[in-house]
């Protein structure tokens, strides 16, 4: 990105929080079940509390139509009058209701790819995958706030989004992390600030169904919290990996292995992220059944020599009630399980063609 996108941008969040007052009702929306989601709350809650600003709500979404009508919903019942929406790729879901909820006072801050031809407004803040969302509220808003009791948060959440790629972002890590190395950034497990992401993972993980739970262990660095959360989590993810090995059919034509994980916490993303960055030369899909007539997914190219989000998007047209998005090296997607056949050879498809280039 330009450095006028960054004096732009700065400049929207500086506006959006001087102009809140102790009477606004402000709604907090994020990311749910996502270590950048969760951190860019934290910082914006922060920012809210040393203006003595309460958060009316503070809710973490996932990426269905149904979660994330909530945002309009609760500007409706008059709860809130002020939004703020935090690593959630709205344009690709649902365009319109970005255009809807832009008449109320809103403040949108995202990473990932745009949908095409979308008409973006200045109250909306959309950064390369790089700049995940945690960095962007940190750097973007660093004089509004006192970050001394949170900062410890920003390397793992960056760390997480693979922020690293960005040669800028490497070398802030670096500064500040003198574990990190060229030769490790990629190996999690080896510097300290890998490790604590993995642990915050494990944590927000294991209260998938309770995110504000999670949120408030974090906000107050509940360390003994988090290494005994860490510990049951990894045990599963370790038990997910194998199984996974054993099971996932591989399609070589396409370079990629497709399985079905029922694990007992939403670490699906991660146990597919590890894969994939322990094989650079495969694509790795992962299905988990939601507990309705849908499959939730993952799919990872680590290197991101297949734009996987633009595959995965192309992959589900004409499939009904699907949905997916992403980054060009990780995404997420949801299809009927009546499709399962239908989305897994117009992903072979795909694919093939993309190994082609």
């Amino acid at each position: 990105m330009e450095e006028s996108f960054y004096v732009k941008s700065k400049e929207k969040i500086e506006s959006f929080f001087n102009s809140l007052n102790k009477d606004d009702k402000v709604g907090i929306f994020a990311h749910s079940n996502c270590l950048d989601g969760m951190v860019s709350a934290i910082f914006v809650s922060e920012i809210l509390r040393q203006k003595n600003i309460i958060p009316e709500i503070i809710n973490f979404i996932p990426y269905t139509m149904e979660e994330i009508r909530r945002i309009e919903k609760a500007a409706e019942s008059g709860r809130i009058n002020k939004i703020i929406v935090l690593d959630i790729n709205l344009d690709s879901l649902d365009s319109d209701l970005v255009k809807r909820i832009e008449k109320i006072n809103f403040l949108f801050v995202d990473h990932h790819p745009s949908a095409e031809d979308f008409n973006w407004s200045d109250k909306i803040i959309k950064a390369e995958s790089a700049d995940c969302t945690s960095w962007l509220i940190y750097y973007l808003g660093r004089d509004l706030f006192d970050k001394k009791d949170i900062d410890w948060l920003i390397d793992p959440a960056m760390i997480h989004e693979f922020a690293f790629n960005k040669k800028e972002h490497f070398d802030f890590l670096k500064e500040r992390n003198k574990d990190i190395t060229e030769d490790n950034i990629n190996k999690v497990g080896e510097f300290e600030s890998g490790v604590l992401m993995i642990k915050l993972s494990s944590l927000i993980n294991y209260y998938k169904d309770n995110q504000i739970k999670a949120y408030e262990i974090i906000k107050n660095k509940n360390l003994k919290e988090i290494e005994e959360k860490n510990k049951i989590v990894s045990e599963e993810f370790d038990r997910c990996i194998e199984e996974y090995k054993k099971n996932a059919e591989y399609y070589r034509d396409a370079k990629v292995y497709i399985g079905i994980l029922e694990p007992r916490f939403d670490i699906n993303s991660a146990v597919c992220t590890k894969l994939s960055v322990d094989d650079v030369d495969n694509t790795y899909v992962i299905l988990r059944d939601s507990g309705d007539e849908f499959f939730k997914g993952s799919i990872r190219d680590h290197l991101g020599k297949r734009d996987v989000n633009k595959i995965c998007k192309n992959a589900i047209k004409g499939l009904k009630d699907s949905v997916a998005g992403g980054h060009n090296a990780a995404a997420g997607f949801r299809i009927r399980k009546e499709d399962l056949k239908d989305f897994k050879e117009n992903l072979r498809k795909e694919l093939t063609e993309s190994g082609k280039d």
